[in-house]
């Protein structure tokens, strides 16, 4: 999702936004402020309309797999900034496609059908994994490139 991130906690926000996020500087204390200034708790009916069911099943996946707290933060919004959780989203120009916005779309077909929103959402969890750690550092790099 391109726009401002604006990540709130009561009155407390942070707010970056995307084309000044290049000249950031992602530190430990940026990752410490993202993570204690951030809390979600969407309505999933009116905040994300058809894909809320994308992000209740991604919060039960990621519960599973001890992601909670501000980590399902940083993933929640992650999944927003790429695809706003909407499993068919494809990027026009460089092809990427789902929720995590893999690339090329046959990546996600090691984890099974590349339509299926579980599916997607275990591929998502493990490449972050296997690339970040955790979906906060995830989080962090795609504000600095605009990508991850």
């Amino acid at each position: 999702m391109i726009g401002t991130l604006a990540l709130a906690r009561q009155t407390n926000s942070i707010t970056i936004d995307p084309y000044e996020a290049e000249n950031l500087i992602i530190s430990d204390n940026f990752i410490s402020s993202l993570a204690r200034n951030t809390s979600y708790t969407p309505n999933t009916s009116t905040l994300l309309g058809q894909y809320g069911s994308n992000v209740q099943l991604g919060y039960s996946i990621a519960y599973d797999n001890n992601i909670t707290g501000s980590e399902w933060d940083c993933l929640f919004e992650l999944g927003m900034r790429e695809s706003g959780w909407n499993e068919k989203a494809k990027n026009p120009i460089s092809g990427a496609f789902g929720i995590a916005q893999s690339l090329p779309a046959s990546k996600i077909l090691t984890h099974g059908d590349i339509y299926d929103p579980e599916v997607q959402i275990r591929w998502m969890l493990d490449y972050i994994k296997e690339r970040y750690d955790t979906p906060c550092l995830a989080l962090a790099f795609q504000i600095k490139n605009n990508w991850y």
